[in-house]
């Protein structure tokens, strides 16, 4: 059998189970199984979204996420003409221009009143969690007519001029994350802080919307003390103290308690005095007694890299990156590089991130860790490279890192 033939085959199958999970998701609304299969018939007859590609199936999740909101239709899809051949246009990473178009060309003639920017059309791909579905209803009323800044329920309040840069954001932007960048533009950010900040965790967390505008005020007042590199653990640090519940080890196992300091405020707080308290608490950290936990793998091979000596009586010096695995892992790499990996256990145990030791050896001593590399598994991306007290890489251990990334077919982010 051709290898041509079998990938047919094979996309098939992947597209029939999409639609199958399509119909499954939609079970308790019969109007929407109909409007799913009315969506199906209409696309297989006019597009070839579903033809045996590898976007058909995110494009099938796409038409039972636009089914769910049968309701919002103005009208018959159909009554749609011209799907076919709408090409050219570059969407989100990993979807051809053709699936990307035809979803927006849909949506629009299904829903929209007023044009909504081709930006936000990526609102329709992806899962039916609540995220999701909070961002396909800031669509819909977008598209009725209503001003973005003024729809109801928006996590992040928007002026006139952060909605002019959300609507002019980059298309491969999740909505969130354009929400985020416009925000921070918004308040005259500089670049590099924008990067910074859409390196953390704020991407794609609006919550607390007017705690964290204070804390961008603070940025940006103090940036010039601060810079690209203390951002990520201010914002760890922040989340620790007033956000995040505590997991604390007592004799009868792990309880989650509220976050420690609950009202913590960053007014009349200055960088030194925010970062002595950093340094008490990655002090605390190391101290913390921990429940042993340990989590899977996350599948990238380790990495050793062998360092030519540099002078006639120098020793090789051997390079190894390493997953860790174990929270007393987790907490030995942030004492001895003195920085906050510790509290990413909760991240590591929910596999939302796998966190790596770059170590080098000389001679017959131990490894000593050099770095700290966090990949995000979900988009294959390095998105943090912290060294001690939370230096960047260079030289070197950069070098390495960019063979690792080659070889596990991982993309390593600017801002890391």
């Amino acid at each position: 059998m051709s290898d041509t033939i079998q990938f047919h085959r094979h996309t098939r199958q992947c597209i029939d189970r999409a639609v199958h999970d399509g119909f499954a998701a939609l079970a308790d609304d019969d109007a929407a199984v109909g409007a799913y299969a009315r969506l199906l018939a209409h696309v297989r007859a006019c597009s070839p979204l579903l033809r045996p590609a590898a976007t058909a199936p995110t494009a099938a999740q796409a038409l039972a996420n636009l089914a769910r909101h049968h309701r919002d239709f103005r009208t018959d899809v159909t009554g749609m003409t011209g799907m076919t051949g709408m090409t050219g246009m570059t969407g989100m990473t990993g979807m051809t221009g053709s699936v990307y178009v035809q979803i927006q060309a849909l949506a629009h003639h299904l829903l929209a009143r007023y044009p909504v920017p081709a930006m936000m059309t990526g609102v329709w791909f992806g899962a039916d969690d609540p995220a999701n579905r909070d961002e396909r209803r800031w669509w819909i009323s977008h598209a009725s007519g209503r001003r973005f800044r003024d729809i109801d329920g928006l996590p992040v309040q928007l002026t006139r001029r952060m909605e002019h840069l959300l609507i002019a954001s980059p298309p491969h932007l999740p909505l969130r994350t354009a929400l985020r960048r416009a925000e921070l533009l918004g308040l005259d950010a500089p670049a590099e802080l924008v990067d910074a900040v859409l390196a953390t965790e704020l991407a794609t967390d609006l919550e607390h919307g007017e705690f964290w505008r204070s804390v961008f005020h603070f940025f940006i007042h103090h940036w010039g003390e601060l810079g690209p590199v203390k951002i990520t653990p201010i914002v760890d640090f922040l989340y620790a103290m007033k956000i995040r519940p505590a997991e604390v080890t007592t004799a009868a196992g792990t309880v989650v308690q509220p976050p420690p300091q609950p009202a913590f405020s960053i007014a009349g707080r200055t960088p030194q005095s925010l970062q002595r308290l950093i340094e008490a608490w990655h002090a605390e950290l190391g101290r913390r007694r921990h429940a042993g936990r340990c989590w899977s793998a996350s599948g990238y091979g380790a990495f050793h890299f062998c360092e030519a000596p540099q002078g006639d009586d120098a020793e090789v010096a051997h390079w190894r990156l390493e997953e860790l695995l174990h929270s007393s892992e987790l907490r030995d790499e942030g004492r001895a590089l003195r920085h906050c990996v510790a509290s990413y256990e909760w991240r590591c145990l929910r596999g939302l991130s796998s966190i790596w030791s770059l170590r080098r050896q000389s001679g017959d001593g131990p490894a000593q860790p050099r770095y700290t590399v966090e990949v995000d598994p979900q988009t294959r991306t390095i998105v943090q490279v912290r060294g001690y007290q939370n230096c960047r890489a260079t030289g070197q251990p950069r070098r390495i890192l960019d063979m690792w990334a080659e070889r596990e077919r991982l993309s390593l982010a600017e801002h890391a």
